[in-house]
């Protein structure tokens, strides 16, 4: 019998999707002031990823806990939780709290400068005010997991219901412990919690689909024309409804970018047994957690060099940035895999 580790790392899809998430979440930082550059191209593309690419995360998160389901015992939920706080919060505090004097030094060229006063209290708390602001999903998504042998003891459906009344009428910003920000994407993580015994049993069907059948075509290409789109609405004009509705709609576009990059990881997955498109989507599925915790250092030192001292024309910086995002992959595999303590304290395996 397949262990349920072992049948996890063989989903060679969702491992996929990892990969692309790790990629959009690279590419979304590769626009340093983007809301100042007025550059339609890379608006469009910033705008595209940032409509879905985190609540694609949750829901691949998700999807992989199902471990959860076999929490039976006070013990049981000791260690899934210990487990979980070895994995995401060690690297947390610890990679945080060595930003703190390169953040204090490079003050004058961020866009974010810290409080020294201030900054345990953010990193402790408030997990938007990280010094590295991206964090505040792993902070957030411990926090999830907190909740989750608990919530799935009650029927999924009033799970699912709840959660999606609340990430709509989730309108007051609530920063403490990032309830504000939990209340938005858990409905995205126990979509894929709940996915992942019913995708089991069509998964084979799933992924011997003829994609060259009209109909199935359709299936792919509509909705990626769709998506490609990136409509937006402004509910401003309806007053109390407008955040309600903004709400609503950002739940659709991102479920929606959430189907088209698993309809994209299907194609690529008939073409796994050509080398190069597994190598690539297999190493960034190996290292995609190396890339998330540390390729803040590369991009910064890019934008500070390139963009902020040496003043380069900004299509050359965003593609070195981008480039530079993958550093971790090599500084892992040559150092903080090779040491038990940094495995263990940086990247928390």
């Amino acid at each position: 019998m397949i262990s349920e580790k072992q049948s996890n790392k063989n989903l060679t899809e969702f491992n996929y999707l990892r990969a692309i998430g790790i990629t959009l979440v690279v590419l979304g930082h590769s626009f340093p002031y983007i809301k100042d550059i007025n550059i339609p191209v890379y608006n469009y593309i910033h705008s595209l990823i940032y409509s879905f690419h985190m609540p694609l995360f949750f829901i691949i998160s998700g999807f992989f806990a199902n471990k959860a389901f076999k929490i039976n015992s006070l013990k049981s939920y000791k260690e899934f939780i210990f487990s979980k706080f070895k994995r995401l919060m060690i690297p947390y505090f610890i990679i945080s709290t060595l930003t703190i004097p390169i953040k204090l030094i490079l003050n004058k060229f961020s866009e974010r400068p810290i409080v020294l006063s201030e900054i345990i209290k953010d990193i402790l708390f408030l997990p938007w005010n990280n010094p590295i602001i991206f964090f505040w999903f792993i902070y957030v998504l411990f926090f999830i997991f907190l909740i989750t042998p608990i919530l799935i003891k009650i029927n999924k459906y009033i799970v699912l219901s709840l959660l999606l009344f609340t990430s709509i009428l989730n309108i007051y910003n609530i920063e403490i412990l990032g309830i504000s920000t939990l209340l938005k994407y858990a409905i995205f993580f126990f979509i894929g919690l709940y996915i992942h015994p019913l995708y089991m049993n069509y998964r084979d069907k799933i992924l011997n689909i003829n994609i060259n059948k009209l109909k199935n075509k359709l299936f792919i290409v509509i909705p990626f024309i769709i998506f490609l789109m990136n409509f937006n609405i402004d509910f401003n004009s309806l007053n109390i409804f407008s955040k309600y509705l903004t709400n609503i709609l950002f739940i659709l576009k991102s479920l929606l970018g959430i189907y088209v990059s698993y309809t994209i990881c299907i194609l690529f997955f008939k073409f796994r047994d050509i080398k190069l498109i597994s190598n690539v989507f297999n190493t960034l599925n190996k290292y995609s957690f190396d890339i998330y915790l540390l390729s803040w250092f590369a991009q910064i030192f890019v934008r500070i060099l390139l963009l902020q001292l040496l003043n380069l024309n900004y299509n050359i910086v965003v593609i070195i940035s981008f480039l530079a995002g993958f550093s971790p992959i090599i500084i892992s595999k040559l150092i903080f895999r090779k040491s038990k303590i940094l495995r263990k304290f940086i990247l928390g395996i």
